[in-house]
């Protein structure tokens, strides 16, 4: 894709998924992911000892 075919708020597909330009400046595109995410939570003690 060319710079100019981003504009905010359009959607696009790339090889990791599909992606919404939330910002499109002089030399970056900044855009979100919309594919689902797995969240993991890790917790530590005091000590740095995994719980």
């Amino acid at each position: 894709m060319k710079h100019s075919d981003f504009q905010i708020g359009t959607e696009f597909f790339t090889a990791s998924g599909k992606w919404r330009c939330t910002d499109v400046g002089t030399h970056v595109i900044v855009a979100i992911s919309l594919e689902p995410r797995e969240m993991v939570r890790q917790w530590t003690d005091a000590k740095g000892v995994q719980v």
